[in-house]
């Protein structure tokens, strides 16, 4: 039963790190240019700042400030405001400027889409991989009825 719910632990962390979009990416070539070329750029400081911005931004939902209230201060959602404002204009102007002109040229606004769904499985990739957030993804998993679940293995 302990090796069952080792496997159950680490089935979980996979389903937290891939991709909840179902559907298979319909990029184009120019898109996967632009994408491949912003995901490569992207340093572990800016991958930091991403993961802040994005939970920030979720943090904002209803239900969350109704639970748990306001979990970042005005001055720093404005601060992971302005650090995602500069890293969007450093990728999509400096880094990956030619990228990005050709990819909305020839595949519309939807690369600018698709770009922030990869970068944000890239950073949230490397955000899963610290041991602090695993073991806590891996914390309700003592909760489960292991024998009601999996009887045949009792």
């Amino acid at each position: 039963m302990k090796s069952l719910f080792t496997c159950i632990k680490i089935l979980s962390l996979c389903l937290i790190v891939i991709n909840f979009d179902i559907e298979s990416s319909k990029a184009g070539p120019f898109t996967d240019n632009l994408t491949t070329c912003a995901v490569r750029s992207l340093s572990d400081t800016e991958s930091e700042k991403l993961v802040t911005w994005l939970f920030m931004v979720i943090s904002q939902h209803s239900d969350i400030t109704k639970e748990h209230g306001q979990i970042f201060s005005e001055s720093q959602q404005m601060r992971a405001n302005r650090n995602m404002g500069s890293f969007v204009n450093n990728i999509l102007l400096t880094r990956c400027g030619s990228e990005f002109k050709e990819a909305v040229q020839y595949e519309g606004m939807d690369a600018f889409f698709e770009l922030f769904q990869r970068l944000g499985e890239a950073a949230m990739y490397d955000f899963m991989a610290d041991p602090n957030v695993l073991i806590a993804a891996e914390g309700y998993a003592e909760y489960l009825d292991l024998e009601a679940l999996f009887p045949e293995l009792n």
